[in-house]
């Protein structure tokens, strides 16, 4: 499953070098979900991980340990999960 954050978010986030392999990834979703948020920023990247985490059995998450740096972040996210 993947949870898009916002209507804009492939063209103001991806990188076009990533774009090719962005399009694959989501290709490949059993599910994909794109929120109603109109622009890619910080409300709707934490509304994208609440769905995320209300729809998830598991999280695995890359992250480097670091503290959170605003709502929305692999940080905050993971706090949320409760997550040891």
């Amino acid at each position: 499953m993947v949870v898009i954050p916002s209507q804009d978010y492939r063209a103001r986030k991806v990188k076009p070098a990533h774009a090719p392999l962005f399009d694959r990834l989501v290709g490949a979703a059993v599910e994909v979900v794109t929120l109603p948020h109109e622009s890619a920023n910080r409300d709707a990247c934490e509304s994208a991980n609440a769905e995320l985490l209300r729809r998830a059995d598991r999280l695995v998450a890359v992250w480097d340990g670091g503290p959170p740096s605003g709502k929305g972040g692999t940080a905050d996210t993971v706090e949320l999960a409760d997550v040891p």
